[in-house]
């Protein structure tokens, strides 16, 4: 008797077996997605978070099949203007099948910038033990050279000498200009040979106007170790002033009317005032040092020396600084600055520093995203405006800097083999519908000016949806215009007896708030070749 044989197992039918090898995106929790979750899945999806099976909310199918990830975020973009003019915006409902909810992060009275929660990683345990361990080396090597013989004092300021690198960086004038960028400028001369031994610190601060040819300076004050005033000094700019900057600069046309010293006085005084080999210091001196036309090889500058509290790609403000280590306030009147109180504070701090190794330390708490994903020996390109780029000038990421969206649909457009779509993450923001909102500052979602704008970023998304190549994951994340929330925010800060805070106005916040943190979330996967 012949056995049976067993039933063949159903076949799927050709076109289902293609579909399940295809990537596809998609949400695996109800409710809104986190703007967190987002950077989650692109850490996942690049093997650098480590936790594979911890479900967030938000995943790819066939992660294999998916060569890169493009992630756009588009600022005024909230589901209130979405729902007013969705018709405009094609481009989004053809290209994505499907439209989730966004969660942006936030507490009841202040809502987080989408791109710093997208963009600013926290450092793993391990990372902020080696974060810990550099600060305590560096304590050890100042104590050190504070313990050995001769001039301790010295060895300590040269570990915080501004290195060659950083003022390239940070584009201090130096011998690396061209020949047309350094003309006028002059060099300590003055020889001192205690200065060799003792390298003295003197603290420049300067006051700045504007005119057709850029910042010029009008006020120089210099202070010394003593912390005291050596020289203050009003400047009658070369050229014609078209904007005295009297908010911050303190200097109005009645000050310089009486004025006859020149940049070339204040250059002689320098030149005949400091040594050669004394140290500068000052809070952001490449912009000092360019305006009195100075190249001087030793400085400490106050904005490398300390960090932020925001993260290593934000520079402190001098402000911030005075308020938090020396426990003052500077900068407070409505007529500007004093260029004498500021030179006297980067002096207080520099000297505090030298004193105490751990003074104004901070341990870095996140990282950027794109340095993670560079170790993992993938390439990303950020394609934003050019001062959003300045923050990560340091990261390598591949930057493409623009002043309009249509910029960077134009740099989308090119094609797979060049541009942002030859890397594995591509990062973008497009900023010209919250422009157009903040501009118009109505909160009317039915101005014509607004849905021209929304037209304008529906050709630019098509644009660069159309340019998408296969096996690519993109998502847009749309947020909504949050320009309300931040101005209930600072408002309350700041306080104001004439305008005191009240319950009306915090109730106004907490819903301003809210209707900030929501968003939306388009994404889809292209189809793998």
């Amino acid at each position: 008797q012949q056995q049976q044989q067993p039933a063949a197992a159903p076949q799927r039918p050709a076109a289902k077996r293609a579909r399940l090898k295809q990537p596809s995106c998609g949400v695996t929790r109800h409710g809104p997605v986190k703007l967190k979750s987002i950077q989650e899945l692109v850490l996942k999806h690049f093997g650098l978070d480590g936790s594979v099976n911890v479900d967030i909310g938000i995943r790819i199918v066939n992660p294999k099949m998916v060569q890169r990830m493009c992630v756009l975020l588009v600022e005024g973009l909230g589901p209130a203007l979405y729902a007013k003019h969705a018709a405009k915006l094609s481009s989004l409902t053809s290209f994505f099948p499907q439209l989730y909810p966004l969660r942006l992060q936030g507490n009841r009275h202040f809502v987080y910038k989408a791109e710093k929660s997208l963009l600013r990683c926290a450092l793993t345990s391990i990372q902020r033990q080696a974060e810990e361990r550099r600060i305590n080396e560096n304590k050890k090597k100042v104590e050190s050279s504070l313990t050995k013989g001769g001039n301790a004092l010295t060895s300590v300021k040269r570990l915080y000498l501004v290195s060659e690198a950083v003022m390239k960086e940070n584009m201090y004038p130096g011998p690396w200009d061209s020949e047309e960028q350094r003309a006028g400028y002059v060099t300590l001369t003055k020889d001192d040979p205690t200065a060799k031994e003792t390298l003295p610190m003197f603290s420049i601060d300067c006051e700045m106007v504007r005119s057709a040819q850029g910042l010029e300076l009008a006020r120089v004050s210099i202070v010394n170790e003593e912390c005291e005033e050596l020289l203050d000094m009003l400047v009658q700019p070369t050229n014609e002033i078209t904007d005295y900057n009297t908010k911050y600069s303190g200097i109005t046309a009645e000050k310089l009317e009486p004025v006859t010293a020149t940049l070339a006085d204040v250059q002689a005084k320098l030149q005949d005032m400091l040594p050669s080999d004394c140290i500068i210091v000052g809070h952001g001196l490449e912009n000092d040092l360019r305006v009195l036309k100075l190249h001087h090889g030793f400085a400490i500058d106050t904005s490398v020396m300390f960090p932020d509290a925001r993260g290593s790609q934000f520079k402190p403000a001098l402000r911030w600084l005075v308020r938090n280590y020396l426990n003052r306030k500077i900068q407070t009147g409505t007529d500007g600055h004093c260029s004498t109180e500021d030179a006297r504070a980067c002096m207080e701090l520099v000297l505090n520093r030298l004193r105490d190794p751990g003074f104004g330390e901070i341990l870095a708490k996140d990282e950027s995203l794109f340095l993670r994903v560079a170790r993992k020996g993938r390439r990303a390109a950020m394609l934003d405006v050019a001062d959003a780029m300045k923050l990560y000038r340091q990261d390598p990421v591949d930057q493409f800097p623009c002043s309009t969206d249509s910029e960077i649909a134009t740099h989308f457009s090119g094609g797979p083999a060049s541009g942002p779509w030859s890397c594995d993450l591509q990062w973008a923001r497009l900023t010209g519908l919250q422009q157009t909102m903040t501009q118009l500052g109505d909160g009317d979602l039915e101005t014509e000016a607004l849905a021209q704008s929304v037209e304008t970023l529906d050709k630019n998304l098509s644009t660069i949806l159309s340019a998408v190549p296969p096996g690519t994951a993109v998502l847009v994340l749309g947020i909504a215009d949050p320009t309300l929330a931040y101005r209930l925010h600072g408002r309350k800060v700041r306080g104001s007896s004439e305008e005191p805070w009240t319950p009306a106005l915090d109730a106004q916040l907490n819903q301003a708030v809210e209707t900030a943190k929501t968003g939306l979330l388009f994404m889809t996967c292209t189809a793998a070749v």
